[in-house]
């Protein structure tokens, strides 16, 4: 296929499209620049495109949540977990040596 927008009907710039929201960008840019661009062009190009802009938004979400669930599932240190049964004994904890 041609990288070049085609100059045709609204139907066959669509069709050139096709699924790639890189395209429709394209396109809705080029069509934006005309002095009369074509309005029912530019709303299906702006669905388009809008729809890659929504799929890279969640791959974002997905990555941070990701990032969050490792955090998660660190274990705590051994001193973190020995002030906790410390804390729930009730007892003092133990003083250290060169404190």
């Amino acid at each position: 296929m041609s990288e070049q927008v085609p100059e045709g009907t609204v139907d066959e710039v669509t069709e050139w499209v096709g699924d790639d929201p890189k395209r429709a960008a394209k396109a809705l840019k080029d069509e934006q620049k005309k002095d009369n661009p074509r309005t029912t062009l530019i709303e299906r190009l702006e669905r388009k495109a809008e729809h890659d802009e929504a799929d890279e938004d969640e791959a974002e979400v997905d990555q941070s949540e990701d990032a969050e669930e490792v955090d998660e599932t660190e274990e705590p240190d051994d001193e973190a977990e020995e002030i906790a049964e410390v804390e729930d004994s009730g007892e003092q904890p133990e003083e250290e040596e060169g404190k």
